[in-house]
C-alpha cells in the first residue's frame, strides 16, 4: 500500500528547513534513490529521496514551505497500488501546505553563476520546465546586459524589498547570539610572509599541487593546534570538550552568505592534497552540496579578506568552536630586518578567542605556534 512520504529528522535541522524545489513531477515514476525534492537548510541543500521504488502520486507542499521532522511532503505508490487501495491515503493526507510565490526557479549553482555575471535572476523569465530558470537563460541575459549596458545601468524606479533566505536568517540568528553570548578577546602579530612565499613557489612547481596562501595558513593553523592541543578546545556549560582532531573550517563566500565548511584532520591531509581539498569544499559549499559532517563541529575557523586588500580585521567566533584566525593582506612594509631598516611582506592577523575556553596566555602560545610555522614553511610539511 502506498505512504506519505515524510520529512527524515536527518534533514530537518531546525533552522529555517524549506522546501527549495520540487525535482520530479506528479505522476512520474521513481526508483529507490531518486532524488523528489530539493531541501534547503540554514546551512546547504540536500536532496530528498524515494526510500524505495514506486511513484509520486501528489505534492503535499510547495517551494518556499517551512518544513519539520515528520512532516509530510508527498503521497507515494507502490507498483501494485490501484486507485481504490490509494484512496483512503489520499483521502487522509494534509493539504497541500504553502502559497504559490513568484520566487524564481533556479538551483543553487545557476544562483552562484547569476551572481558571478551580475544578472538579475528576478528579470529573467525561465524557459526551462515550469518556469525554471537554465542556463542558456542566464547566459542570453549576460550577453543582452553587454551589448545594451545602459539598459542595465539605469537606476531602480523604488526601493525593493528582498525576503530573507533561511540561510540569511540562520546566519543572522547565530552571528548575533555569538557576539552577544561569547566574552570574545583578540590577540594580533605581523607575520613575515617573504620566506613562505618563495618556499611555496618551489613545492608547487616540484609537487603540482597549485597550494595557495591560505591553504598553508589553514595548515599552520591545524598544526598550531597540534603543538598547542590545549587550545584545541569548546565551552560547553557542564564543562569544556577537548577535541580528538584537528578539524579547521574555512570561510567561503557564497552568494546566499557567509558558510564555514570543514577540512577534516587538517594537521595530517598531505601538504600535496590540500588545494584539491579545499578547492572541493569551497566547490560544494558554493554549489550548496554541503554534507552535514562538512559544516558541524570543528575546532576553529580561518576567514581571510587579504584577497580584497584588507590590512587586518576581527572575525566573530563561530560557535561552538572557541577560536577564528582573521587574516589580512600580505603586504610590502618597512621592517627591522638584521638589524636595519628594509622592506618586508608582512600579513597581519587576528586571534578572536572565548575567553571562557582559551585565555589570554594561552591564546598568545597558539598565536606564536601559528607565527612560527609560518615565518619557518617547511615545517608545514608535517
Amino acid at each position: 500500500m502506498g505512504y506519505l512520504l515524510q520529512l527524515p529528522a536527518a534533514i530537518d535541522e531546525g533552522d529555517g528547513t524549506v522546501l527549495h524545489e520540487w525535482l520530479c513531477d506528479e505522476g512520474t515514476a521513481v526508483t529507490a534513490g531518486t532524488a523528489l525534492a530539493a531541501i534547503e537548510t540554514g546551512k546547504t541543500v540536500v536532496d530528498l529521496t524515494a526510500p524505495q521504488d514506486g511513484t509520486l502520486v501528489r505534492r503535499l507542499a510547495l517551494p518556499g514551505t517551512s518544513l519539520r521532522a515528520g512532516d509530510a511532503v508527498a503521497v507515494m505508490a507502490l507498483a501494485h497500488d490501484t486507485e481504490a487501495t490509494l484512496a483512503p491515503l489520499l483521502k487522509r493526507a494534509p493539504p497541500v501546505r504553502g502559497t504559490a510565490t513568484a520566487e524564481v526557479q533556479a538551483s543553487p549553482a545557476l544562483r552562484r553563476l547569476a551572481a558571478e555575471l551580475d544578472v538579475d535572476l528576478a528579470q529573467i523569465t525561465g524557459t526551462g520546465p515550469h518556469g525554471r530558470v537554465s542556463r542558456r537563460d542566464i547566459e542570453t541575459a549576460h550577453e543582452r546586459q553587454r551589448l545594451h549596458p545602459a539598459a542595465r545601468n539605469r537606476p531602480p524606479a523604488a526601493d525593493q524589498h528582498v525576503a530573507h533566505t533561511p540561510m540569511r536568517r540562520v546566519i543572522a540568528r547565530r552571528m548575533s547570539e555569538a557576539k552577544r553570548t561569547i566574552p570574545h578577546f583578540y590577540l594580533s602579530v605581523d607575520c613575515a610572509m617573504d620566506a613562505l612565499l618563495q618556499w611555496r613557489a618551489g613545492f608547487n612547481q616540484q609537487t603540482q599541487a597549485r597550494l595557495s596562501v591560505n591553504d598553508l595558513i589553514v595548515r599552520a593553523s591545524a598544526l598550531a593546534l597540534r603543538e598547542v592541543p590545549e587550545a584545541n578546545v569548546s565551552w560547553r556549560e557542564d564543562g569544556l570538550v577537548r577535541h580528538g582532531h584537528i578539524d579547521v573550517a574555512i570561510a567561503v563566500a557564497t552568494p546566499g552568505g557567509l558558510l564555514t565548511p570543514i577540512l577534516h584532520d587538517a594537521d595530517s591531509v598531505p601538504l600535496a592534497d590540500y588545494a584539491a581539498a579545499t578547492a572541493e569544499l569551497a566547490r560544494r559549499a558554493r554549489d550548496g552540496h554541503l554534507r552535514r559532517e562538512d559544516y558541524i563541529g570543528g575546532s576553529m575557523t580561518v576567514t581571510n579578506l587579504g584577497m580584497y586588500g584588507v590590512s587586518r580585521f576581527g572575525a566573530i567566533i563561530n560557535p561552538p568552536q572557541a577560536l577564528i584566525l582573521a587574516c589580512g593582506a600580505a603586504e610590502e612594509r618597512p621592517a627591522a630586518v638584521d638589524g636595519r631598516l628594509a622592506l618586508a611582506t608582512l600579513m597581519s592577523v587576528t586571534l578572536s578567542a572565548d575567553h571562557r575556553a582559551v585565555d589570554g596566555v594561552l591564546g598568545a602560545r597558539w598565536l606564536a605556534a601559528f607565527r612560527h610555522l609560518i615565518e619557518h614553511p617547511e615545517r608545514l610539511q608535517g
